[in-house]
């Protein structure tokens, strides 16, 4: 695992960002029954920490809300800082994730070849190997 500030390649940053830029001009879609709205771009802000990390995903809202904001004027409800909220959900996002038990746990659990397991056999092991293997 690359480790490191920003570990993800700025060309997928660069994607993402466009994809949240272009995903700004569809409407909102109406909550019922409650009077609000909720866009499309709304739950890529908080993937974008989750899927890279709280720096690149904050990076990538912040490139992409900027960008949108100015191709969708409509959408800028704080003016020329709009782009601040949706950047602090991703790092915030990437930040609860990267500190979660299930982080960790990902990181830890790597896929393993079958020679590593035969390799770490005990007796016991091999006889259950062997019984299983007869069965088929």
């Amino acid at each position: 695992m690359k480790k490191g500030l920003l570990t993800t390649h700025p060309a997928v940053i660069a994607v993402w960002a466009a994809l949240i830029a272009a995903v700004m001009l569809v409407p909102a879609f109406p909550i019922i029954g409650t009077g609000a709205t909720f866009s499309v771009s709304s739950a890529l802000f908080p993937l974008a920490g989750i899927f890279f990390g709280p720096v690149a995903g904050a990076l990538c809202a912040a490139i992409g809300a900027f960008v949108g904001h100015l191709i969708a004027p409509h959408t800028a409800f704080f003016g020329p800082l709009s782009f601040l909220v949706p950047t602090l959900g991703a790092f915030c996002a990437g930040v609860v994730l990267s500190n979660s038990e299930l982080s960790h746990r990902a990181a830890e659990e790597s896929p393993v070849s079958y020679t590593h397991l035969r390799a770490h056999e005990t007796h016991d092991h091999i006889g259950c190997r062997l019984l299983l293997e007869h069965k088929q």
